[in-house]
């Protein structure tokens, strides 16, 4: 009999620690009703087609001309600046084999984007050029457990900038370390089967990143979850239980807009030509 009750415990228990952890805060942040009013080009209004790289300054001022939200993605090098590039590694985007968090800011200026003119831009030239036209949705791209440091030294650039802006990441930690000390900002969980997606991500940290199971401690304003996965369990029974604002990425086909706007989420895109 005594069995029995620890069955019925353990069938109790499980359900509802993974009810607890998956809760993302239970306060909406006030900056909620003007980040929704956006999408969200990700990387900037970027094109190959049009010799426009992805994280490019030229990327961004097409997502401003049209009017579009911007996301784009942050490296701390290890010179204390600010990179604006998705990979930590530039074969990708730039054609060589080096990594941009040891290049000093003159040599990160010398490798052209895409083979086209346009160089990899520092935080602060973006915010420049933005200069609070359209909301920013910024992402840490942790390297070498530099959480902390990347997020601090983002808060310190933004100290003085006027515009809209949320800042997410795929690193729980970083989320974590925004919560402790910068409370105030808006901050949002990436997530999705990154496995499934390319990304080398051991299966610990996928199983947990993909089921939320970080949120009761990082308490999210938002999750950003990718748009092919948003209708997983965890996802959904989020979405359902709390209603959080929710971004889905990357929609880059009418489909993947439509799953976006039945799940109420805002899309960060690609648009194609």
């Amino acid at each position: 009999m005594i069995a029995v009750y620890i069955l019925i415990a353990v069938a109790v228990l499980i359900p509802l620690c993974w009810v607890l952890m998956i809760k993302p805060s239970g306060r909406r942040h006030p900056l909620s009703p003007e980040i929704k009013k956006y999408r969200y080009a990700h990387r900037g209004l970027h094109n190959k087609g049009l010799s426009v790289p992805e994280n490019s300054m030229s990327a961004f001022r097409l997502a401003l001309e049209k009017g579009y939200g911007i996301e784009l993605d942050l490296h701390l090098t290890d010179h204390g600046s600010l990179a604006v590039i998705h990979d930590t590694s530039l074969k990708r985007t730039a054609y060589t084999e080096l990594d941009v968090t040891t290049l000093s800011d003159k040599e990160i200026k010398s490798y052209p984007l895409e083979a086209t003119t346009e160089l990899i831009p520092f935080f602060d030239e973006v915010l420049s050029l933005v200069s609070g036209k359209v909301p920013l949705l910024i992402e840490l791209k942790t390297d070498n457990d530099n959480y902390r440091q990347l997020a601090d030294k983002v808060m310190q650039t933004l100290k003085n900038y006027k515009g809209i802006y949320a800042i997410q990441s795929f690193d729980p930690r970083a989320i974590l370390h925004l919560k402790k000390h910068y409370p105030e900002v808006m901050r949002g969980q990436l997530a999705g089967f990154l496995r499934k997606s390319g990304d080398p991500l051991n299966r610990f940290l996928d199983f947990g990143l993909r089921n939320l199971l970080t949120n009761f401690i990082t308490k999210p304003h938002f999750v950003a979850y990718r748009v092919q996965d948003s209708r997983r369990p965890s996802m959904a029974l989020c979405r359902k239980l709390y209603r959080p604002l929710e971004f889905n990425w990357t929609c880059r086909k009418k489909a993947h807009g439509k799953i976006a706007a039945k799940n109420g989420a805002i899309q960060i895109f690609e648009e194609k030509k």
